[in-house]
Parts: structure tokens; C-alpha cells; sequence
């Protein structure tokens, strides 16, 4: 086979109830120029097998069986053995429409941009809806991502590999959560036009629930953290840190806020009283959790789980 034009990834994990919606989707694009990596991040179920088995019978699809490290180390592994000029993301619980990569390579080559964005379906308990179809110069995306306004999601998105390799552009492999915001943002610092396609044309689903982090962990926020840090070092490296200062604050604020939106204990306290003490008095002016907040200030633990449970059951009969 000649080497193909858009290399799709898709990271698999325990993924058998999904996986063939998901390929399927793919190995239907109207646009056939492509390469398929699957990349079975240790699965127990039969993902791995369902994976061969695709491999056997599409000679576009290549397939890697590895340990489990996690779904940023498994993106990076497949960027690494990405050999072609574009490439994309599709997680295996999604599926795409048939024109997903023809109109996404339409858009980025006839505007001669660095990355193609479409809009896609949130698909919900409730239906679905349709979002991300606002178009956006590379400052206000990026903007708009650190304000948590856009979602900094990888798989709504064409990339270039050259962009990757000139600028070292990686995921942080630990990461679990928030490793596609970091990655994206700093692709985009190192871009320079950035296209959108009106379309509709991934269908993201909300309705399966795989997290492979458990919410409101220390380890859940340390993470996070630790995806912050990685952003506000790139915006410093590629020199925009006095441009983007407020927004970034402001993200600060919103992960610092995350540590005391549940159930508090000593070691999320000892957490959020390390996390960003940069921000001073602008976290306890801007916090959306200004009463939390100011009770930890005063060490004030036992009353603000007091507030917290008060305030649960009171939203109960909201």
C-alpha cells in the first residue's frame, strides 16, 4: 500500500460494546486515502481481538497491542508512529460521518491553514445537540479554551504532523484528564491559522460513562494541576504570557475552586492551600466557592463540611 495521506488514532480500551460503531464509521469515509491505528491500551475484554480482526480483513488498519498506560501515553505512542502528513483523533466510544476526513482536508488545504476544526453532535440522555461550529482566529480559541467557553478536545480536529515534530509538541503521558486540553493549546501556540467546517461531523458520545480517573480524587486534581503547569509553560515559552494572564488566572481559579466543590478532608485542604498561591487576593475576589473559600482560608474544615452538607440537601429539594 502507498503511504496514505491522514492517519486516524484511536485509542482502545475495553472498548467491545462500541468498537465496531466506531470503525465502522471510519472505514467508511467517503475520502479513502487514509490509515487506521488502533492501539489496544491493554484491554481485558475483546477489543483486542475485535482490533485483529479488522486488521485482517482492511489492509488500512494497523493494529498495536501494548500494556495499560493510560490514554495519553496511548496517543502519544500512535503520534509517534504517524508517518503521514495529517492526522486525527476518534475515541472508540464516538463515531464520524462519512465526509469527516474529505471535508476536514477540504477546509485545511483550501485555507491553507494549520488545523481544521468541525462542529459535532453532543449526543446526550436527552438527544442530541449540536456544538463548536463558532469560527475563531488562534487567539480568541485559545482564549475561549482557557475560559472553559470550548472544550479542548482533540477529536474534532485535523492536524499536521510536521507542526508536531518542528516544535516537540507531546502529551504529558501520566495524564488521565485535561492531557487534550494541554496538547491542543499548545498546538495552537505554535500554529498560525486555524479553519472551521460548519458541519456537524463527529458524534460525540456522552451517554457511556468510561473514566478511567475517579472524580474528585486528590490524584483526579493533581493531574489537573499538573496539565495547568504544562500550559501556563508553553504560553510563557512561546511569549504570550502577559496576553494571556487573565484567562489563565482564571482557569487557575476554576481548578482551585474544583479541590472544595465536594466533600473536603485535610489532604484536598493541604491541596487546595498549595495550589497556585500566586493568585492571592484576586482567587478570594473571582472564586465562584467564595464561601468555601474563605472558610478555608481560616482553617475553618468542620464548618465548611457543615456548609457543604447543608447545601446538598437543599439543592435536593431545589
Amino acid at each position: 500500500m502507498n503511504k496514505p495521506k491522514i492517519t486516524i488514532i484511536v485509542p482502545v480500551y475495553n472498548a467491545e460494546q462500541y468498537l465496531q460503531r466506531c470503525v465502522d464509521s471510519i472505514l467508511v469515509q467517503t475520502f479513502t486515502d487514509f490509515e487506521l491505528l488502533l492501539i489496544d491500551d491493554g484491554s481485558k475484554d475483546k477489543s483486542g481481538e475485535m482490533c485483529d480482526e479488522y486488521a485482517e480483513k482492511d489492509e488500512r488498519v494497523r493494529v498495536f497491542h501494548n500494556e495499560n498506560h493510560g490514554v495519553a501515553y496511548t496517543r502519544q505512542f500512535g503520534i509517534k508512529h504517524v508517518s503521514t502528513e495529517y492526522f486525527a483523533f476518534v475515541d472508540s466510544d464516538d463515531f464520524i460521518d462519512k465526509h469527516y476526513l474529505a471535508l476536514l482536508l477540504r477546509e485545511i488545504t483550501s485555507a491553507q491553514s494549520d488545523m481544521a476544526v468541525c462542529a459535532y453532535y453532543e449526543m446526550g440522555q436527552n438527544g442530541s445537540m449540536i456544538r463548536g461550529d463558532t469560527p475563531y482566529d488562534k487567539i480568541s480559541f485559545i482564549k475561549a479554551l482557557l475560559l472553559a467557553k470550548e472544550w479542548g478536545v482533540l477529536w474534532n480536529k485535523l492536524f499536521k504532523k510536521k507542526i508536531v515534530d518542528d516544535n516537540s509538541i507531546s502529551f504529558i503521558e501520566h495524564l488521565h484528564i485535561w492531557e487534550d486540553l494541554a496538547f491542543v493549546i499548545e498546538y495552537l501556540l505554535a500554529c498560525s491559522v486555524i479553519s472551521f467546517v460548519k458541519e456537524p461531523l463527529y458524534s460525540y458520545d456522552r451517554t457511556i460513562v468510561g473514566s478511567l480517573t475517579k472524580k474528585d480524587s486528590i490524584s483526579y486534581y493533581k493531574e489537573i494541576i499538573d496539565a495547568v503547569n504544562k500550559i501556563e509553560y508553553v504560553i510563557s515559552k512561546y511569549g504570550y504570557s502577559d496576553l494571556f494572564c487573565k484567562e489563565l488566572n482564571n482557569l487557575k481559579i476554576l481548578v482551585k475552586d474544583g479541590c472544595i466543590k465536594r466533600k473536603i478532608t485535610k489532604e484536598k485542604y493541604h491541596l487546595w492551600y498549595s495550589t497556585f498561591p500566586e493568585l492571592g487576593n484576586e482567587y478570594f475576589e473571582n472564586s465562584t466557592e467564595k464561601t468555601g473559600a474563605y472558610l478555608l482560608k481560616y482553617k475553618m474544615i468542620g464548618i465548611l463540611r457543615l456548609y457543604q452538607i447543608i447545601r446538598n440537601i437543599y439543592r435536593k429539594f431545589l
